[in-house]
């Protein structure tokens, strides 16, 4: 992205800087697709703590499935184990939820 005026020549992204605290740049579309696998994973552990919350256990297992396999997308894309606390965190709530359907 031209950002910065050059020799006359008007950045070609010139509205953006209106909303630069609104926006995140990426430079190269990995970097996008990894966002995007991780923010998934957010949100999906945050439906499912709200699934969970409201007692709609065969769900919220669903929405696990989702988080843990975006998480795990997500660190063989930067190829880099960083997210085993999280996982450690969504195996204890998979392990909660599998009790409570098992009674």
């Amino acid at each position: 992205m031209n950002m910065v005026q050059v020799g006359g020549v008007d950045p070609t992204n010139d509205w953006a800087q209106d909303f630069e605290d609104d926006l995140v740049v990426f430079n190269h579309e990995n970097l996008l697709l990894e966002r995007i696998v991780l923010d998934s994973a957010e949100y999906f552990s945050i439906k499912e703590g709200e699934l969970y919350q409201e007692q709609k256990l065969e769900s919220a297992h669903t929405h696990y499935g989702w988080t843990r396999r975006l998480l795990e997308r997500y660190e063989s894309m930067i190829g880099k184990p960083i997210m085993a606390g999280k996982r450690r965190e969504q195996d204890q709530l998979i392990n909660n939820i599998e009790d409570e359907l098992a009674q």
